[in-house]
Formats: structure tokens, sequence, C-alpha cells
């Protein structure tokens, strides 16, 4: 029998509020605010994660480590990659990478979009970015490996999250 591994492994985490966090402060209505309570790693939940239905709990972070040496990762070469999360969703509920797992490289910029920096851009060139951006900040954050299969599709990504197929899409067939 061999020995096979697989080079990439998911490992989900517990986290925590990180110490000394304070919580968001709840405006006069008594909803909470908008910013986020950093989360830190506390303990391993489940080790090699391969299903998207293994960890179904929202406070655990999935992480990913790539031993295979083949893609360029930079600074994530020898570490842990943040993954995502899981979040429900009626029905539904799956993994979701958010603007918080999002990589400086994979942002959405006018250089990565035309090859030209803001100044560089015509006056229609702005205008058109800024239609992008106004979708794309809405739905990925604007950040490109910004992903999702939380909902009724099998997936959406890019910066105005094109969907892969719909749950009802499958079942009209």
């Amino acid at each position: 029998m061999k020995n096979y591994r697989c080079p990439v492994v998911i490992q989900a985490f517990r986290t925590k509020p990180e110490a000394g966090a304070a919580p968001p402060k709840k405006s006069k209505k008594g909803k909470k605010g908008k910013g986020r309570i950093k989360r830190v790693r506390d303990a391993v939940y489940a080790e090699n994660v391969w299903r998207h239905d293994e960890v179904t709990t929202a406070d655990i972070k999935m992480f990913a480590w790539d031993f295979s040496g083949h893609f360029q990762l930079g600074d994530h070469s020898n570490k842990e990659i943040p993954v995502g999360t899981y979040r429900p969703s009626g029905k539904f509920g799956g993994p979701v990478a958010d603007s918080d797992d999002a990589w400086p490289e994979a942002r959405l910029t006018p250089r990565s979009w035309r090859g030209k920096d803001w100044d560089e851009m015509t006056r229609e060139e702005k205008s058109t970015w800024r239609a992008i951006m106004a979708v794309a900040k809405r739905e990925c954050s604007g950040s490109l490996d910004v992903v999702n299969f939380w909902d009724n599709c099998h997936g959406s990504g890019g910066h105005y999250h094109w969907t892969i197929l719909t749950i009802w899409m499958r079942r009209a067939r």
C-alpha cells in the first residue's frame, strides 16, 4: 500500500475574541455598531477537512497549508492560509471567504483592471471604474479572491459574484 497524502491540508479552528478587544459599541437604538471584534485561533475543531458540510458552525475558521511547493505563495509560504468560515443561511449554508481572508495581491485596482494607474486613465475609464467598484465593494469587498458557497448556488465569485449554478436550475433539468 502506498502512503499518498494530499499536499493541501485544511484544518478548522475554534476562534475567540482577541485578548483586550472591546466589543462593538451599540447605537441609541440598541443595535450593534459596524465594528468587528478581531478573532484569533483557540483550539483545533477538525483536521483534514474535505466536505463543504463537515464544519457547520459559524465561529469556526478554516486554514489551509500547501505542502506541494507548486504555487508561488510569497508571504504565505510554509504558513497557514486563511480560507474562510461557515455561514448558515436558512436551509442552506456553506463556506465563505470574506474580505478578512483576501490577499492584497487580489485587490481589484485600476492597475489590475486596466493595467494603468488612476492618473493614467481616461475620463471614460474612470467612470466605468467607479461603476465596477460600486458593485465589487458590495459583492466581494473589492477583492477577487472573495467567494461564497453559502446560499442556493453552488458558488459565486469574481467582482460581480457570478453564480455558478443555483439549486433551482439543477432541479429544473
